[in-house]
């Protein structure tokens, strides 16, 4: 009861300190727009749409960001376009708009690769992961997480690398090599303790919650998802809130006769419908279906069922599966003719260093030979004293 009791107090000090944050960087944009300068501009309202998006509010979120991305845009400033097509993005993937956040993610990319820049590709591969990931892409989503580990051993980046591994982590657990996945997930809790990022340490803890739901370890499971609750409460994270209420209502649901599970799934559709996050409704649906199903209510598991369905026909209805299919065969496309090119420039560096050493070894042949021409000189030099 007093856990209970603190909720309320502790929802409204952070409510008050994120409209307070979100106060001060909405003067500080008016400032910057009133002053003129185009990047504290655009820096503002991209920090301001970060903060909406942290909190769930995507709709006030997205015209921030593309008002910061015209700024970077209209400045030439290439590497932070990169930056706020990459956090559209994820806006996009947080409202299941997979089309059209696939397209901005494979164009932060191409910006990122282009400029060489190995912290922006490395940001944009993982995103890139967690959309594969919920498109059920599950080959490419491990492409694209293994591409940004490989570019952080050059760009350390503690947020990232807790984000990919985490991501890694959840799709190898899904795929059912849950000891390849262990090592990601550890490492995600190690390193988002060490930065301090309540959103980090969320994920990394709900996604170790899963990976012992499958390993046959529910009380561990049990008190991992308590934790990942608790730190999605505390950072304000309403939609990562909402995936772990869906998990421990499954959870409670599998293991006991608990009427908690119902419950539980419900407060995770109100935030998930609220949100627009029709992926995730889907998916609460379903666990809906199948817990009222199990108590032979058939009524509503048969309304949850097709509400379900309904869902899914939202996120991947036949124009999206088009337009996703055309965006998946040109980033396929793309990367074989990145892959071509990077051949070809092996293929001309193993060719000039080919064409160096028969230079060398021309040039040794005619040292050996002029000494050879040296050392007879000196013998018939001999043979006449």
């Amino acid at each position: 009861c007093l856990a209970a009791l603190a909720v309320v107090p502790a929802a409204a000090a952070r409510e008050a300190r994120q409209q307070a944050a979100q106060d001060r960087l909405g003067q500080a944009l008016a400032l910057f727009a009133l002053l003129g300068d185009a990047l504290g501009e655009a820096e503002a309202a991209n920090s301001l749409a970060n903060l909406h998006s942290g909190c769930g509010d995507q709709v006030r979120a997205l015209p921030l960001y593309h008002r910061s991305l015209a700024l970077r845009r209209s400045m030439g400033d290439r590497v932070g376009e990169a930056g706020v097509l990459n956090n559209v993005g994820l806006v996009l993937r947080d409202t299941a708009q997979f089309a059209d956040a696939l397209a901005c993610l494979f164009a932060s990319l191409e910006l990122a690769v282009a400029l060489q820049d190995d912290r922006a590709s490395a940001h944009a591969h993982a995103s890139i992961g967690t959309v594969l990931t919920e498109l059920g892409e599950h080959s490419r989503a491990t492409e694209h997480f293994l591409r940004a580990l490989e570019r952080l051993e050059h760009w350390p980046d503690p947020a990232l690398e807790a984000s990919a591994r985490t991501g890694l982590g959840r799709l190898l657990t899904r795929l059912g090599h849950a000891e390849d996945a262990q090592p990601h997930l550890e490492r995600a809790l190690a390193v988002a303790h060490r930065s301090g990022r309540i959103d980090d340490l969320a994920a990394a803890l709900h996604a170790l919650a899963q990976l012992h739901q499958v390993l046959g370890q529910p009380e561990r499971a049990e008190w991992l998802l308590q934790e990942a609750l608790a730190a999605t409460r505390r950072g304000g994270q309403a939609l990562a809130e909402a995936e772990v209420l869906l998990s421990l209502g499954e959870h409670r649901g599998r293991e006991s006769a608990d009427h908690d599970a119902p419950l539980l799934l419900q407060q995770a559709l109100c935030t998930a419908e609220r949100l627009s996050a029709d992926h995730l409704a889907g998916r609460i649906h379903l666990a809906l279906s199948t817990w009222h199903e199990r108590q032979q209510a058939f009524g509503p598991a048969l309304q949850h069922h097709q509400a379900f369905h309904a869902c899914g026909q939202r996120v991947q209805g036949q124009a999206v599966q088009r337009r996703l299919r055309t965006l998946l065969a040109r980033s396929e496309l793309e990367r074989a003719q990145d892959h071509a090119e990077r051949e070809r420039r092996r293929g001309d560096a193993l060719a000039e260093a080919l064409d160096s050493l028969r230079e060398s070894e021309r040039h040794k042949a005619e040292q050996l030979r002029s000494m050879q021409h040296q050392a007879a000189l000196l013998e018939i030099g001999r043979a006449h004293v």
